[in-house]
């Protein structure tokens, strides 16, 4: 009687088991690929099919920003038949590179699915106006980065927008940065059409007087490696970034009048 009792315990589970919705995606992931902001919202339809025994129900669907929408397959799904989860991206004011995920809960199993967005936004011509400055293919918002007074015992930090006019990837490195100065590129790769951010951090400290030098903003691009070199002058209270074209229009200024500030 025990035996009799196990087997069928044992026969129930195998079925319970087996009996169950299987959710199977063609493609969990679609590169957009690169398009123009004024394209507008930009959609594609992941098409699924419920391969187990079981109908299939889709619990929640989520991105992680407002720019990702999706839409799904609310009703029950029958063992063979299949579903979609159109999911749009709206670019708008988001120039660059993006990549989004998509989180899927079913009851077909408790590990979640996950769906990938990618795709390369060229920015509007009036965004990409704001840049007017142009070194190569990186654009600049200005050529100055005003760090007005800078006492002693604090660390200034001033900022400049930039972007990726082009079409591939640029790395933006420097050198020959005085040792009072700090240069950061925010993200250290820009993305063709993306922003960034050159942050300088100015330590009064370390230099006792004004000065003038030159500094070198180097990138490289994946198909044609470029060098520019930039003339830097800067005082107590600026960074001046200028083209290569005017650097020899530029004379260092004679500092031996200056006083050290304390």
């Amino acid at each position: 009687m025990k035996q009799l009792i196990l087997g069928l315990i044992l026969i129930f589970s195998i079925t319970v088991s087996v009996a169950q919705p299987q959710i199977v995606f063609d493609n969990k992931n679609h590169d957009f690929g690169t398009f123009e902001e004024e394209t507008g919202p930009v959609t594609h339809d992941f098409r699924f099919v419920n391969s187990g025994n079981e109908p299939l129900v889709l619990q929640n669907v989520r991105s992680t920003c407002g720019c990702t929408v999706p839409k799904y397959t609310r009703e029950p799904i029958a063992p063979g038949d299949s579903g979609s989860i159109k999911v749009t991206y709206n670019p708008k004011g988001r120039p660059g590179k993006f990549s989004k995920p998509i989180y899927i809960t079913t009851n077909a199993s408790g590990d979640r699915e996950t769906l990938h967005i990618k795709g390369v936004v060229i920015g509007s011509k009036s965004r990409r106006a704001t840049n007017p400055y142009k070194i190569g293919t990186l654009s600049l918002r200005s050529l100055h980065i005003p760090l007005f007074d800078t006492p002693k015992g604090h660390v200034k930090e001033g900022h400049l927008f930039v972007r990726n006019e082009g079409k591939t990837e640029l790395v933006p490195t420097f050198k020959n940065v005085p040792s009072h100065i700090s240069v950061e590129m925010i993200p250290a790769v820009l993305h063709p059409d993306e922003e960034g951010l050159i942050k300088i951090y100015y330590d009064p400290d370390v230099v006792d007087d004004w000065g003038s030098d030159a500094t070198s903003l180097i990138w490289d691009s994946t198909t044609a490696p470029r060098t520019t070199s930039i003339r830097s002058r800067y005082r107590r209270t600026c960074w001046t970034i200028l083209a290569p074209s005017r650097q020899n229009s530029v004379k260092t200024p004679d500092t031996s009048s200056y006083r050290a500030m304390s």
